[in-house]
């Protein structure tokens, strides 16, 4: 039985010994081309107008823009998006871990392939951020209709009450290290005395390492009586070295002692040109580059710490967490300790630091228990 070719694109007809069979072709929503075979010429058509009228709406995506490799696809989306240098930084390690589905076309590329390469991966952490990355890309090529549905898929979890409480208990066997005052105070006695000043502004005032090794002397304003009283800030903005997480800028009011520890810092190890390094190592290079920044804690910090008996292990990042939790002790709110740590919402910092609230209720109701007294006192 020979198919032919009708007026009506996509219809072709054949002769049969019961009659003339009628057969439709289109592409479904994942680019795979199918056939269905009616008795009755009205119906073929019928059913070819809506195919037509699903492609004319947009509900079917472009074939041709689905031919497109995983590779070329990656390319077209940094070129349309602006992302960070540490995020870029993510996606090409990701992308050694893609086996060849990355010479793949978009429309060949089914959730168990994506499966397939995801459970070769052996670090969990690495595995999730390589599906938010495919996820990410395939989610573009779906807002330009070039592919209908996103072959990565989510990850199940259940979400009882029993489990939520598991989760619970599991991650505080895993508590973060809030470093004590004696212990803080060790170790910023033990780190040589031209990084002390660093290491200060990351635990006292929460500075990512990152965002610490960038800072440049004019980032520092001193206080000023004159034309008017101004704290001494710190400007952290260094979203063009590609160490910063948010890329957003945010100025900090510095406790006085700290200011003064910079202020020296700045007068016995810089030129005090606005543009140098605020920090440098003997041969006045800046940390920059993720192998710098690996090399300054195996050299300086580490040995450190473990002068100062800081447990295996502790990180300059870790040293958010104690200022932090310094902050909270002294009365900061989340919105204070948001703004300080450069978190993106105040939601983000109760989800880290919640729990140091928890262990504040005591003071609140001796707080309030004062409070109500007070007012008890005054209106009899």
């Amino acid at each position: 039985m020979g198919w032919e070719r009708t007026k009506r694109p996509g219809i072709y007809k054949a002769a049969t010994a019961t009659g003339t069979r009628y057969k439709v072709y289109w592409r479904d929503a994942g680019g795979k081309q199918r056939t269905k075979t009616f008795r009755r010429w009205k119906d073929a058509e019928d059913f070819a107008n809506g195919v037509g009228h699903r492609r004319a709406i947009g509900d079917l995506p472009d074939l041709e823009r689905g031919r497109m490799t995983l590779r070329d696809l990656i390319a077209e989306v940094h070129a349309a998006r602006s992302y960070a240098p540490s995020t870029l930084q993510v996606h090409a390690a990701c992308m050694t871990k893609l086996d060849g589905l990355p010479d793949k076309e978009l429309r060949e590329i089914t959730p168990e392939a994506v499966e397939s390469t995801l459970e070769a991966i052996d670090r969990p952490v690495m595995r999730e951020k390589t599906r938010l990355f495919l996820s990410a890309m395939f989610s573009y090529a779906m807002s330009k209709r070039w592919l209908m549905t996103n072959p990565v898929r989510r990850p199940s979890a259940s979400h009882t009450r029993a489990d939520r409480m598991r989760r619970r208990e599991a991650g505080n066997g895993t508590k973060k290290r809030y470093l004590s005052e004696q212990e803080l105070g060790r170790l910023i006695g033990e780190t040589p005395a031209r990084w002390r000043a660093m290491v200060s502004l990351m635990a006292r005032m929460g500075l990512r390492p990152g965002e610490a090794y960038a800072l440049t002397v004019g980032k520092f304003v001193p206080a000023t009586e004159v034309p008017r009283r101004r704290p001494p800030t710190l400007m952290v903005d260094t979203s063009i070295t590609g160490f910063t997480k948010t890329g957003e800028a945010r100025e900090l009011v510095l406790p006085a002692s700290v200011a003064e520890m910079v202020a020296d810092h700045i007068a016995a190890y810089t030129t005090g040109h606005p543009d140098a390094p605020m920090f440098t190592n003997d041969r006045g290079h800046a940390i920059a580059g993720k192998n710098a920044a690996d090399a300054w804690r195996r050299r300086h910090f580490a040995p450190a710490a473990e002068r100062a008996g800081i447990d295996h292990g502790f990180t300059p990042n870790a040293l958010r967490h104690s200022a932090a939790s310094f902050a909270i002790a002294h009365g900061a709110n989340v919105y204070h300790v948001q703004r300080m740590l450069g978190h993106a919402k105040p939601s983000i910092t109760l989800d880290v630091y919640g729990e140091l609230w928890d262990d504040s209720l005591g003071e609140l109701a001796e707080t309030l228990d004062a409070a109500i007294r007070q007012s008890a006192s005054s209106a009899t």
